[in-house]
């Protein structure tokens, strides 16, 4: 296995009755953000840390972002990024460690340097901080914090069977074939949670695709060859760390697709119809911004990256 770090969101029918908290609008410029049993809300123009990287492994000035806790949590971080790199963020995490790295974060306000201030959270057993040099911006978005009822803003449940099932297969009653005009997808990212038993849910984080950019992600999975892959018979890892269900609302009906993409082997999509291989125009669309993996097995780098850098 080869890894390249990339430091760099019923009823018969199928459809699902209770919307839960996904029919919950975010504020005017704000979206939501999932994590686990928890949801809260941030300007919409944030953008994303790679799950897995630490807010002070940064050697230029970022942009606002969410990040979410990978494999490795605190390496090489020994504080806050400096001040002309530090922008605001929001960090969730299992326990009150600060994602600068610098051990374990108390609850609280914690004051840093230059008017910033860091603030940790539990909510429903989970940590949530916030560093900001705005006091008001990080009491609003703490104070948007809530325990997700059903499922989050965008319809994926804390929970998911595939989650604990990686080698499961999605109900079907005839696949992607049968749902008729697609209306809009909405994306899961679990973790597989053999590799996190105290996890509180596998939920890592969520995103929705509507319009134009639904129908052709569905046309990219359905068009791709019949069959698994890319896989790589000669690491151990049979299905890495995390996997994706998408729920593809078409006109007739809905369906469910997992994404078998972080592993060995048994990689590709499944829609519990025909197994098929992953490719370019599959995952690019998804393996950005808020699903963005920490690192790329070889040919999965390929496939959303390009030709990987000569050593």
């Amino acid at each position: 296995m080869i890894g390249v770090s990339a430091l760099v969101s019923g009823d018969d029918s199928g459809r699902s009755t209770g919307a839960g908290q996904g029919a919950s609008s975010a504020d005017d410029g704000w979206r939501w953000e999932s994590y686990q049993t928890i949801e809260l809300q941030v300007p919409e123009d944030w953008g994303y840390g790679i799950t897995g990287s630490p807010p002070c492994l940064v050697e230029k000035k970022q942009r606002p972002h969410v990040g979410r806790p990978g494999p490795v949590r605190t390496i090489g971080c020994w504080g806050l990024p400096p001040l002309a790199h530090r922008a605001p963020y929001v960090w969730f995490d299992t326990k009150s460690r600060n994602p600068a790295g610098d051990g374990m974060r108390k609850l609280g306000v914690q004051p840093a340097d230059h008017g910033w201030v860091e603030e940790t959270r539990l909510v429903d057993g989970l940590h949530v901080t916030v560093l900001s040099d705005d006091d008001s911006l990080r009491r609003r978005i703490l104070d948007s914090a809530r325990v997700i009822d059903g499922s989050d803003a965008n319809g994926c449940t804390p929970d998911h069977r595939l989650a604990h099932q990686p080698d499961g297969r999605p109900a079907s009653t005839g696949g992607l074939a049968s749902i008729g005009t697609v209306e809009s997808i909405k994306v899961c990212r679990y973790a597989i949670t053999r590799r996190d038993p105290d996890r509180r849910a596998p939920l890592i984080a969520s995103s929705i695709f509507t319009g134009d950019a639904a129908g052709a992600l569905v046309d990219a999975i359905t068009s791709a060859p019949e069959g698994s892959g890319p896989n790589d018979k000669e690491c151990i890892d049979t299905y890495g760390m995390y996997i994706l269900v998408l729920t593809v609302r078409g006109g007739s009906r809905d369906q469910e697709v997992s994404v078998r993409y972080d592993g060995c082997d048994f990689n590709g999509t499944d829609d519990g119809q025909t197994l098929r291989q992953l490719t370019a125009p599959v995952l690019r669309p998804i393996l950005t911004g808020i699903h963005q993996p920490w690192h790329y097995h070889g040919s999965l780098y390929e496939l959303v990256v390009g030709p990987q850098p000569s050593k």
